[in-house]
């Protein structure tokens, strides 16, 4: 188990998932876990991070939670 209580995070959101690395006028503040959406506010479907190759996708269930507490 990794011990993350101490860790910080990048305040910025991600970029928005259309590859473009640009943020979105009206970003979502959707975040789970060390995820922020990278969607507009309002977006439909799952909200998403899209970090370096890697993409995170989660529904509103679990927004505002850790990932280790699920």
């Amino acid at each position: 188990m990794i011990d993350d209580s101490n860790a910080t995070y990048p305040a910025d959101p991600a970029p928005s998932g259309d590859g473009s690395g640009r943020l979105p006028r009206d970003p979502c503040l959707s975040v789970f876990d060390r995820w922020r959406c990278g969607l507009a506010e309002g977006h439909g479907g799952p909200h998403e991070s899209v970090l370096g190759g890697s993409v995170t996708r989660w529904n509103d269930g679990i927004t505002g939670r850790r990932l280790k507490d699920l």
